[in-house]
């Protein structure tokens, strides 16, 4: 038996399937990947509000996603993470040590200008307040006096100086103080706290949280992306 059939639908269809293979499927990796950085910042972002206090955009700005590029199944990556040292510190937790003499600075709350007893602080440190804008009397002939002696004096020399700021030692603690009032009854406020020579930094997870609430939405991601290339090549059904 002879028959005769057009096959200019099957060598289109042939066509199209060896391009879907040779093109399609490439894209369609490489497309699944950028979505998967590009969700993945929004979603690390919304972690970093629910986990961190944030006094302002910095921390977010950090989170950066680089694309993947070419058609090479076998090199295809996109990357997400965050240009800050610090953020690696604060997903895995760890140690923070000093690196002067005195011990790690820490700001108080007076220093971002919201006063004593709160906590926790949720502003910047104020200009005036920054540590390379603090400058300090030098304390000559101080060493020798007793510590209740030595911060009185240290106190009065700095208001007669005119300066803002002073270092004391206090029974519990040693810090740069803000000095407020007139010179028979000054106030002072801690800014900077330089009791520790350690501080632990508790792991705060928020990229292994982020990869967490990503996952499920993954293949997703890439089913979509294969959609596209098979509506590009006009697949039947799609």
């Amino acid at each position: 038996m002879q028959f005769n059939f057009d096959d200019r639908e099957f060598i289109r269809f042939r066509n199209a399937l060896h391009d879907y293979g040779r093109k399609g499927v490439p894209h369609a990796a490489r497309n699944g990947l950028n979505r998967t950085v590009f969700e993945g910042r929004k979603v690390w972002h919304d972690n970093l509000d629910k986990t961190l206090t944030l006094r302002n955009t910095w921390t977010k700005r950090s989170i950066r996603y680089a694309k993947a590029r070419g058609t090479n199944l076998f090199r295809l990556e996109a990357t997400l993470g965050s240009t800050e040292e610090y953020m690696a510190l604060q997903e895995r937790g760890g140690v923070q040590r000093k690196k002067h003499k005195h011990g790690v600075p820490i700001p108080s709350p007076v220093a971002s200008g919201e006063g004593r007893g709160v906590r926790p602080r949720k502003r910047m440190v104020r200009k005036p307040h920054r540590m390379e804008n603090i400058q300090l009397a030098r304390r000559r002939g101080l060493s020798s006096l007793p510590r209740r002696q030595r911060n009185a004096a240290a106190i009065q020399m700095a208001k007669r100086e005119g300066r803002k700021h002073v270092f004391l030692r206090t029974e519990n603690r040693k810090g740069l103080f803000k000095l407020s009032g007139g010179r028979r009854n000054p106030r002072i406020d801690l800014v900077w706290d330089l009791s520790k020579g350690t501080v632990r930094i508790p792991p705060s997870r928020t990229l292994a949280s982020t990869v967490r609430d990503l996952m499920p939405r993954l293949p997703g991601f890439h089913v979509d992306a294969l959609k596209d290339q098979l509506r590009r090549f006009h697949a039947r059904g799609f």
